[in-house]
């Protein structure tokens, strides 16, 4: 592997989890929130 390939991949593989970690943050508050207004609105 040269350089340049090896930081190309490195870029990708940040930039994945990165996003992954994004998404994941991102589901769980969207859950906490629909939870949140379900159970508002069935009281």
């Amino acid at each position: 592997m040269t350089q340049k390939t090896e930081k190309l991949v490195r870029t990708i593989g940040l930039v994945l989890i990165t996003g992954l970690v994004i998404y994941a943050i991102g589901a769980a508050m969207y859950r906490d929130l629909t939870l949140s207004i379900q159970l508002g609105y069935d009281f």
